[in-house]
């Protein structure tokens, strides 16, 4: 089984590395259901808003864009690894986060993809918004 290697970040313009906790935090907001239906409607900058100002009040300090290039980065990274894995003799290849991500990302997990797997609430945005 081969490992793949993921940066935080990669080291360009778009901001600082992320931390693995940064990186679980994201995730865990992410995986909770209002967001992930949120996210599939086409004007969503303000579900990555809300993200942010959640990863605030954890103490990480990222931008909305940083929240949105990491989840554009983690879900590209996932769908890589798991077109990989599905060739026929390939090592089988994991990720950082894969089956946290695979829950999220899956069509077919049923009503509650992220928040049966994780078990985490979502933090509603008025009580974002006035921390």
């Amino acid at each position: 089984m081969e490992v793949m290697e993921q940066e935080a970040d990669t080291s360009n313009a778009r901001g600082p590395n992320w931390t693995q906790e940064e990186l679980q935090d994201l995730i865990n907001l992410w995986s909770e259901k209002k967001i992930i239906d949120q996210l599939e409607s086409s004007r969503n900058k303000l579900v990555y808003v809300i993200i942010a100002k959640a990863m605030q009040a954890q103490g990480h300090n990222h931008a909305w864009t940083q929240v949105w290039c990491k989840i554009k980065a983690l879900r590209s990274a996932f769908y890589l690894v798991k077109d990989v894995n599905s060739r026929s003799g390939a090592r089988r290849t994991i990720a950082p986060f894969y089956e946290q991500l695979s829950i999220i990302l899956s069509k077919d997990a049923g009503d509650t993809p992220g928040m049966q797997a994780f078990g985490i609430g979502f933090v509603e945005e008025e009580s974002i918004l006035t921390h």
